[in-house]
């Protein structure tokens, strides 16, 4: 028999694999990066709101990896946001001015 009692480990202390971030934080964290709100500010919040960083199911390299995700998936970071953007092509150099070989 064990005389030593067991303790749970939250998930917030190491406990790999358990680091779930709920729809609502979701989109908390999402509308913050939106009006561009620093992640760690964003995470302080959420940790003010539910009262410390035990009661968090995450932690703040969590939300970093999770706005990472969401801005590479979205194309407003990296190689992909240069696909999003048009040609631009200028008018000057695929037309040729006819005004300026009339004297």
């Amino acid at each position: 028999m064990r005389n030593t009692p067991i303790t749970l480990v939250q998930p917030s202390q190491g406990c790999f694999g358990a680091k779930k971030i709920n729809l609502r934080v979701k989109r908390i964290i999402d509308l913050n990066d939106e009006t561009r709100v620093r992640t760690n500010k964003t995470f302080q919040s959420l940790v003010h709101a539910v009262e410390g960083y035990h009661n968090l199911p995450f932690v703040e390299r969590d939300v970093r990896n999770y706005v990472s995700k969401q801005r590479r998936a979205l194309g407003k970071e990296g190689d992909g946001q240069s696909l999003l953007k048009p040609l631009e092509i200028s008018d000057h150099t695929t037309s040729i001015n006819t005004n300026s070989y009339i004297k």
